[in-house]
């Protein structure tokens, strides 16, 4: 049971010194957070306290509550004391609320969001909402629905932070094992109302379809397989242009963090015990070349590389950026030799499959697509990015312009970057996709 501090003990915002606090402001984006956290880890020991300071917020980005979650996770197994002081903005606290972010910090750490709140904040806790009403578009119904009652299967808001957890194998929220969270998850996004503002909002043919089928469930199905995986969050939110300060588009971003171990890690270890890494051999109509940029945290070092996705792995030339990259390539999976935890399949039989969505039909369920076929999706059927945190670098991954592809031959360009070494590891794998949105959105 989480076990609730007494408001008296939580320490005021005035009581940190400068380089104890995370100050996080304006628009907030998952970049300035992992800033942030890199000039605290870089001025003093890990295990001093830390505030992650939201107050003068005015926009987070989902990613950004994402991290700051896996901060959470990570520093309480460490016994390091953390706190959040909540945006100062009613209209931020609200989509906290709404999202419901202190949901997934109890589900995630054991512990209530009280627990971590510096005590001028505690006065919000039991506050109610009062941006979010329902009325309008489908998207503002999908945002808020004002007739929810916690009975009903369906969420208050579509998008908001869902957890699965595995302490004994059952799904918090609606009934539903493990093993068939990707399916629950994706199926989730077939629903009536979603489908229609996919289907006005986002490009391509047939996008809804490819969003359930592909792009949700695969992105779950490869957090459930990850070892010692016990938690598994999935949030996302449709901005509308100009919604974001500073940006006249909009987008669709879906997140979906676990705490299982390392992309990069797993693969290395299987490497390392003589394991091959490739379920197959690549035909030529499915190997690509990657314009790859590896640099330094401080952007003061880099070096370019072509990647060419038919090479093979070993272990001799393994390493972490190249085998995070590697792992979205065709065939790539620890599950050669291996058994790995069982996912249901995607049953339901949608028709008008996209080119990309298909390619797991076409390939026969072969082992290593899932995440192949959710890059191909996001950026060459959506024109979308693709981004992940994992161990000590983040990869960005979007399609190459004609420079790059005339000039290099490649059909995608990615950036990786590595973090200091006064950079803990991250906890777990953040997958964080980027899909833009085509026509206008009404607020």
């Amino acid at each position: 049971m989480p076990v609730n501090i007494m408001r008296s003990s939580a320490p005021r915002v005035s009581s940190f010194v400068k380089d104890a606090c995370l100050p996080l402001a304006d628009t907030v984006l998952a970049d300035d957070f992992e800033s942030q956290l890199d000039r605290f880890y870089s001025r003093g020991t890990s295990d001093r306290p830390m505030l992650i300071d939201f107050g003068a917020a005015d926009f987070v980005e989902v990613a950004a509550l994402v991290n700051c979650v896996a901060t959470l996770v990570q520093r309480e197994e460490q016994c390091q004391p953390t706190f959040i002081a909540l945006p100062s903005d009613r209209r931020v606290r609200d989509f906290f609320k709404v999202w419901r972010f202190a949901e997934a910090v109890l589900t995630s750490t054991g512990r209530n969001i009280a627990n971590f709140l510096v005590s001028e904040d505690q006065r919000f806790i039991g506050e109610p909402q009062e941006t979010y009403t329902g009325q309008g578009d489908a998207l503002s119904k999908l945002e808020f629905d004002p007739d929810w009652e916690p009975g009903k299967k369906t969420s208050r808001n579509f998008f908001e932070f869902t957890t699965f957890k595995d302490s004994d194998a059952e799904r918090i929220g609606p009934e539903g094992k493990l093993a068939s969270a990707a399916r629950e998850e994706g199926k989730k996004w077939t629903r009536p109302l979603i489908q229609q503002v996919l289907e006005k909002h986002l490009p391509g043919g047939s996008t809804k379809d490819e969003v359930a089928r592909v792009v949700i469930y695969e992105a779950m199905s490869n957090a459930v397989r990850h070892p010692k995986a016990s938690v598994i969050l999935s949030v996302s939110k449709f901005e509308r242009p100009g919604e974001r300060p500073g940006a006249q588009s909009g987008s669709l971003r879906i997140c979906l963090w676990d705490d299982g171990d390392g992309i990069a890690f797993t693969l290395m270890a299987a490497l390392r015990e003589g394991r091959p890494i490739r379920a197959f051999g690549l035909p030529s109509f499915m190997s690509d070349k990657v314009y790859v940029t590896i640099r330094n945290f401080t952007k003061t070092k880099s070096e370019h590389h072509i990647v060419d996705q038919a090479t093979e792995i070993t272990q001799q030339v393994a390493t972490e950026p190249r085998v995070l990259l590697a792992s979205l390539f065709p065939g790539v999976t620890r599950a050669v030799r291996t058994i790995v935890p069982k996912v249901l399949a995607f049953d339901e039989a949608i028709e008008g499959g996209g080119e990309f969505g298909n390619l797991m039909d076409i390939l026969g369920g072969a082992p290593g697509m899932g995440l192949y076929a959710l890059t191909r999706t996001v950026l060459d059927q959506f024109g979308g990015s693709l981004f992940i945190r994992s161990g000590n670098y983040r990869m960005l991954i979007e399609m190459a312009h004609d420079t790059y592809r005339k000039q290099h031959g490649a059909r995608y360009k990615c950036k990786i970057t590595q973090y200091e070494k006064h950079m803990p590891s991250f906890r777990g794998n953040l997958l964080a996709i980027q899909i833009p949105v085509q026509a206008q959105i009404r607020s």
